[in-house]
């Protein structure tokens, strides 16, 4: 009995963690650990797109974007490279489409930086970031 007890504890967890995975301050920090780890195609992936949009076109700009962000990688320096990431406040909208996630990260040569990553639901139920105002 108790080994059971123990499986459907560990069950529970185990889902209770995937889930979370879903979360504005989660989407957040995937994200700004994916741009630090040049990640790019993995961070595109996580950006919100319109619904209706042209595929093709969307397609194309996410490839930009990459292009972009690996051209800018290239002149990163110790201070451009976090050591941890964090996200620190998160803040919903009232319908509770739209979130802001104070993202704080501790850099390679000691200083801290804060971002606030804008995130939207999509169509799905997930949150992606917003780029943009």
């Amino acid at each position: 009995m108790k080994k059971l007890s123990y499986l459907l504890m560990l069950a529970i967890v185990f889902i209770l963690s995937a889930c979370s995975s879903n979360t504005p301050s989660a989407v957040a920090e995937k994200f700004t650990q994916h741009i630090n780890d040049n990640e790019f195609e993995d961070a595109v992936e996580m950006l919100y797109v319109k619904p209706g949009l042209d595929a093709d076109q969307v397609a194309k700009d996410k490839e930009n974007i990459v292009k972009m962000l690996t051209e800018l990688s290239k002149k990163k320096t110790d201070k451009d490279i976090a050591t941890s990431i964090e996200a620190t406040n998160e803040t919903l909208n009232e319908a509770g489409d739209e979130a802001t996630v104070t993202v704080k990260m501790t850099m390679k040569d000691g200083e801290t930086d804060e971002n606030d990553v804008r995130l939207k639901k999509d169509e799905n139920g997930d949150w992606k970031v917003m780029l943009g105002k």
